[in-house]
Formats: C-alpha cells, structure tokens, sequence
C-alpha cells in the first residue's frame, strides 16, 4: 500500500546507486524518480536540534535556561513552563503530551522526569528560535541550517507552482489513499 520509495547506496561517501519506484500520487500515477522530493516529517527533528544546538554554540541559546526567559509567550497557564528548557524539548522530556487534544496544552509529567515523544515541545521550541532569531521557521532552517549543511535540496515548506512543489510525492494514508 506504500505508492512509492527512493533507495541510494552511499559507499565511501559517493552515489553508488539510486532508484525510484512507484507514483506521486496513486490519483494521477505520474511516476517517481531519483529526483522526487519526499516529506521528512519527523525526521526533521533532528536537523532542527542541530540548528538549535548550534545556537547553543553562539551563546544565543542556552540548553538548561527555562524557555520562557526567552519568549513572553505562555503556551499553557500550568506553572511548570517555567521549568521547561531546550534541553528538555530536544530529549523530549518537556511533559508535553505528542500533539494536544483541544485548545489547552496540558503538562502531563513533571519536566525532565520522564521521557514522552512531544512534536508539542518541538513547536515550542521553534517558536522561541524563530523570535530570538528574528527569522521564520522556514528562513532559519535554510539560512541557519540547510544552506550551511550543503543540503541545498532540501525545503522545510513548499510553496506551490515552483519546480520544487512539481517534484513532491504527495501524503497518502496508511491505506495508500491520497
């Protein structure tokens, strides 16, 4: 139910081979190849936390100073917030819940006291670079991070019409349903 992979071999840190199988998208089967772009999703975590660590390294960003020293924004009225820092977010020990269920962000855990997978901490923490930073989430992934990586394919949004959105693969469900 999967309408399409790209798999590469990397040996000695070159291409060794590459291949592309499948669709797009299963509504007009227009086929994949070793250019279609695919969505990270989670998998940018990571290349967020190395942004953030490296704000770390500047002095911008300290991993064990309370998030709310940097923002006047209060996600939530619970006064654990005050505990919550970068470090907790990036170990996903902020107590923060994956994705809220309506309009109030609960903390479910003391910070730092246990560990619970949190895209919650995640959008925390990107709202507070994005106003130390003074850039969008998008700018500074590209300036701060993409672009200095080399990784000069790669987006953190797509915007629609350009020859980036074209080479997308669309979001289909687990039953392979766009």
């Amino acid at each position: 139910k999967m309408p399409a992979v790209s798999m590469a071999i990397i040996r000695d840190g070159h291409l060794a081979w590459q291949r592309a199988f499948g669709v797009k998208d299963t509504g007009t089967n227009e086929p994949v190849d070793v250019n279609t772009a695919f969505a990270a999703c989670s998998d940018t975590k990571p290349v967020f936390a190395y942004g953030v660590v490296k704000l770390c390294e500047k002095g911008v960003l300290d991993l064990d100073t309370p998030l709310t020293k940097y923002t006047t924004r209060r996600i939530t009225a619970d006064p654990r917030i005050e505990r919550i820092t970068t470090r907790h977010v990036l170990n996903h020990t902020t107590g923060f819940p994956n994705w809220r269920q309506g309009k109030d962000l609960p903390i479910e855990f003391d910070p730092g006291s246990r560990n619970q997978y949190s895209g919650e901490g995640f959008s925390y923490l990107q709202s507070v670079v994005e106003e130390i930073t003074r850039k969008s989430f998008v700018d500074f992934m590209h300036d701060d991070v993409l672009k200095p990586l080399g990784m000069m394919a790669s987006r953190v949004a797509v915007e629609e019409g350009t020859d980036y959105a074209r080479r997308v693969a669309r979001g289909h469900d687990k039953d392979g349903k766009r």
